[in-house]
C-alpha cells in the first residue's frame, strides 16, 4: 500500500455535487511533499476538462443549449495522509475533570454503603416499642440514602426529594428523618431533621450510585400521561435512525457508501431509497423534534397551571428569574461537558486517512459561548455560530420557548380567553413569517436541494415556535378540562375514538408523505409553491395530530397504541433520552470517522448499524445518566435550596416556604424537561 511506500501518501478527495452530500472519496498516491492545495489543483483542473468537454459535446447537439462549464464543476475536499490529533492540555483537563466526577462519585457511594451496613448491624428497636424493620443488605442502602423512605412513597425524579434527604415532596407529607439518625426520633423543637444533618453528609449520599440507581428504577405514580413516555422514546429513536443514515456521507470526508445511488436518487431513479414510499421515513424524521417542542411546551403548561391554582399573574411572572436560574443550572453543565468530551476526547479515540474533525473542534473554541448562552440559533446570517455540536440547537431553541413560559402563563391568570389567543396569535405569525421567508429566501425541503433551509428556517426559535405554543394551547386546555372534571359521555366515546383517529391519521400521513416529491430526484421536482406551504404548514400540522393522539391516551381513548405507549418500559428509557440524544453523535463518530473503506448499504447492513448505534447510546447514556447527570443535579438542588431558602430540604422561614408554596418552581424537574427525558419527574394530577 501506499504507506508502506517511503516519503509517500494518500489524499482523498470528496465532491460535494448536491447540499449536504459529498461523492467520493477518491484517494491518490502521491509524494508527501504534494499538499492539499496541490491536490485540489489537479482535481480542479480534471473537473474543468471533463465539464469543457461534456459542454461541447452538448452544444454540438444541441446548439441552443444555456449549460456552462461553471455549473459543471463542483467544490471538493481533501485530506492527505494520516489525520490524528495530539494529547493537548484541553484533553487532559477535561480527563482530570471526568476523573474527579467519576471518584467523587465511587467515593460517597462507598461511604453510603458502609453508613448503611453499619445503621443494619446496630439497629435498635424504636423507643415507643414498635418492633424493628428487617431489611435485606441492598434495602439497608436504599433507605439510608432515601432518608428512611421507602421507595413507595420516595421519587428521586421529584425535585422537592432529590439526593439524600427527604423533606415535603408532597404537600401532604411530613418530613422525613436525618439519614444518619440511627432510630426515628423526632428533631429538636424549632429544628428540621434536615438541619441535623451535615452538609457533606447530604452531599455525599445524595451524589452516591445508590441514590442515581433508586432514582432510575423508582417510576413516578400512574397519572394517565405514560403515554408519552413511549412518545419520547419512540421519538429519539426516530432521530437517531435518521443519523445513522446520513452520518456516513454528510459534511464529512469519510468513505460514505460504496453504492449511494440506492439511497440517493441522483439519475432520478425511482429505486432509490429515499426517493420510494417507504424511505420517506428518512426525511420525516424532523418530525421527532417537533414531537419534544410539543411535549416540552404542553407539560409546561399544563404541570405549571396546577402548581398556579388560585395564584395571581405577577405570581408567573416574580418566579421566572428563579426558573431560569434553575432550568439554566439544571442543564448547563451536564451540556458543557458533552461538548467539552466530544471536542477534546473523541477525538484522541481516532486516526485515519479520512478522519478530520478541524471543522466542528475550530467552531467549539471559537463558538462555545453561544451554546453557553443558548442563543446559537438566533443568528440565520451567520451559520458558524451554531456550529458547536450540531443537535445542541434543539436545546437553544427550547430554553428560548421556556423564558417566554412565565409571561405566557400571566396573560393565562389574568384572563383565560386572551391566555389561549396571545399564544395562537403568536403561532399564526410564526407559520406566516416561514412561508414568506420559504418564498422571499427560496428554501427548499428537499434533503439534496440546496438552499439556506437549515439557516433560516429550520434553527431559528421565531420558525419553530409552532409547534412549543400548539403544546401550549393544549396543555392550558387539558387543564381545563381536568379542571372543570369534564368527561366524553359514554355513547359518544366510540364516535369521538374513530373521528380523532381519522383525523389523526390524515395529518400523520400528509406530513410524512407530503414531500415525496422533495426527494424524488436531485434537483427535485416539487414545485415551490408546495414547497413553500409544506415549510410553512407540516409541523404546526403534525404536532396537532400528536396532540390529538395523546389526549385520546389520556381519555383513554388509544387503543392498542396506548397500552402500546404507556408500557413500563418505555418509562425507565424515557428517563435516558436527553442524554442519548446528545451522547448519540459521539456513537456514531465513533462508528464511521474510523472507517477505511466505503459501506455497502443493504437493509441488513443498515439495521446492524442501527441496532448498534441504539444500543451503544442507551448503554453509554444510563452510565451518564448514574455518574453525571444525577449527581449534577442532586448538587444542583441543594445549591438552589441553600439559595433560595430550604424548603426542599426542610428549615427556612415560614414566610420563605409560603411565598414560594404554588410557584412552579420544580415543574421543569416534573414537566418541561420531560420533552427529551431530563429527569421525567412526575406529572401529578391535581387534587
Amino acid at each position: 500500500g501506499c504507506n508502506a511506500i517511503d516519503g509517500a501518501h494518500y489524499c482523498s478527495t470528496k465532491i460535494s455535487v448536491a447540499n449536504n452530500i459529498g461523492y467520493g472519496p477518491f484517494a491518490v498516491c502521491v509524494p508527501q511533499t504534494c499538499s492539499v492545495a496541490d491536490v485540489n489543483a489537479i482535481f480542479n483542473a480534471t473537473q474543468y476538462s471533463v465539464a469543457n468537454y461534456l459542454v461541447n459535446f452538448t452544444k454540438t447537439l444541441s446548439p441552443n443549449t444555456s449549460i456552462s462549464v461553471s455549473q459543471l464543476v463542483y467544490p471538493q475536499e481533501t485530506l492527505c495522509g494520516d489525520n490524528s490529533y495530539p494529547l493537548d492540555s484541553n484533553a487532559i483537563t477535561m480527563i482530570v475533570v471526568m476523573s474527579i466526577l467519576g471518584a467523587a462519585v465511587v467515593g460517597a457511594s462507598v461511604y453510603v454503603y458502609i453508613n448503611a451496613t453499619c445503621r443494619s448491624t446496630n439497629r435498635e428497636e424504636e423507643e415507643d416499642g414498635e418492633e424493628t424493620i428487617e431489611n435485606s443488605k441492598f434495602s439497608s442502602i436504599t433507605e439510608y440514602a432515601t432518608g428512611g423512605k421507602g421507595d413507595s412513597e420516595y421519587n428521586f425524579d421529584d425535585e422537592n426529594s432529590y439526593g439524600g434527604y427527604v423533606s415535603e415532596a408532597k404537600e401532604d407529607q411530613s418530613m422525613s428523618q436525618p439519614i444518619n439518625s440511627m432510630k426515628r426520633e423526632n428533631p429538636p423543637v424549632g429544628r428540621t431533621a434536615s438541619d441535623t444533618t451535615s452538609i457533606w453528609t447530604k452531599i455525599l449520599t445524595s451524589i452516591s450510585l445508590t441514590s442515581s440507581y433508586t432514582s432510575f428504577i423508582t417510576l413516578r405514580k400512574s397519572t394517565g400521561t405514560e403515554a408519552m413516555d413511549g412518545v419520547r422514546v419512540f421519538s429519539m429513536l426516530w432521530v437517531i435512525f435518521g443519523h445513522t443514515y446520513l452520518w456516513p456521507f454528510i459534511g464529512r470526508n469519510l468513505p460514505g457508501y460504496s453504492n449511494l445511488t440506492s439511497i440517493v436518487p441522483f439519475d432520478d431513479s425511482k429505486d432509490a431509497f429515499m426517493s420510494t414510499w417507504e424511505g420517506q421515513v428518512l426525511p420525516s424524521a424532523e418530525f421527532s423534534v417537533d414531537t419534544f417542542f410539543f411535549m416540552s411546551g404542553f407539560l409546561a403548561a399544563y404541570v405549571s397551571l396546577k402548581k398556579f391554582r388560585g395564584k395571581e399573574p405577577r405570581d408567573a411572572v416574580m418566579s421566572a428569574p428563579y426558573l431560569y436560574l434553575h432550568r439554566w443550572l439544571r442543564l448547563t453543565p451536564v451540556y458543557m461537558l458533552i461538548i467539552w468530551f466530544y471536542t477534546y476526547i473523541i477525538p484522541q479515540t481516532m486516526k485515519g486517512p479520512f478522519f478530520n474533525m478541524s471543522g466542528e473542534i475550530q467552531a467549539c473554541q471559537e463558538n462555545w459561548y453561544y451554546n453557553f448562552l443558548y442563543v446559537q440559533t438566533v443568528f440565520p446570517d451567520k451559520p458558524e455560530r451554531a456550529g458547536c455540536y450540531g443537535v445542541s440547537w434543539y436545546l437553544a431553541d427550547d430554553m428560548m420557548f421556556f423564558w417566554a413560559t412565565p409571561w405566557l402563563l400571566a396573560v393565562f391568570l389574568w384572563n383565560k380567553v386572551i391566555g389561549v389567543l396571545f399564544p395562537l396569535l403568536l403561532c399564526v405569525g410564526s407559520i406566516t413569517a416561514a412561508w414568506i421567508v420559504a418564498w422571499k429566501k427560496q428554501l427548499r425541503v428537499g434533503t439534496f436541494d440546496s438552499s439556506p433551509y437549515h439557516d433560516f428556517y429550520y434553527n431559528p426559535p421565531w420558525m419553530r415556535a409552532p409547534a412549543y405554543l400548539i403544546g401550549v394551547i393544549l396543555g392550558m386546555g387539558y387543564f381545563e378540562w381536568r379542571q372543570r372534571k369534564l368527561s366524553i359521555p359514554k355513547e359518544y366515546r366510540f364516535h369521538v375514538q374513530n373521528l380523532m383517529a381519522i383525523v389523526v391519521a390524515v395529518l400523520f400521513g400528509s406530513t410524512v408523505w407530503g414531500a415525496q416529491k422533495a426527494n424524488d430526484g436531485i434537483p427535485s421536482s416539487m414545485s415551490y409553491s408546495d414547497n413553500n406551504a409544506y415549510i410553512a404548514l407540516s409541523k404546526p400540522a403534525w404536532s396537532i395530530g400528536v396532540g390529538m393522539m395523546l389526549l385520546m391516551c389520556f381519555e383513554g381513548l388509544g387503543g392498542p397504541v396506548g397500552w402500546l405507549l404507556s408500557r413500563p418500559l418505555f418509562s425507565y428509557i424515557a428517563k435516558l433520552t436527553f442524554l442519548m440524544y446528545l451522547l448519540h453523535p459521539m456513537v456514531l463518530a465513533l462508528m464511521f470517522f474510523n472507517k477505511l473503506t466505503p459501506i455497502h448499504y443493504s437493509a441488513v447492513n443498515f439495521s446492524f448499524n442501527y441496532i448498534a448505534a441504539v444500543f451503544a447510546t442507551m448503554a453509554i447514556a444510563f452510565l451518564a445518566h448514574l455518574f453525571v447527570e444525577l449527581p449534577l443535579a442532586a448538587l444542583q438542588t441543594l445549591l438552589m435550596a441553600k439559595l433560595f431558602g430550604r424548603e426542599m430540604g426542610g428549615g427556612g422561614s415560614k414566610k420563605a416556604a409560603t411565598a414560594k408554596k404554588g410557584m412552579f418552581m420544580s415543574t421543569e424537574r416534573k414537566g418541561e424537561y420531560r420533552q427529551i427525558g431530563v429527569d421525567n419527574g412526575e406529572v401529578e394530577e391535581g387534587k
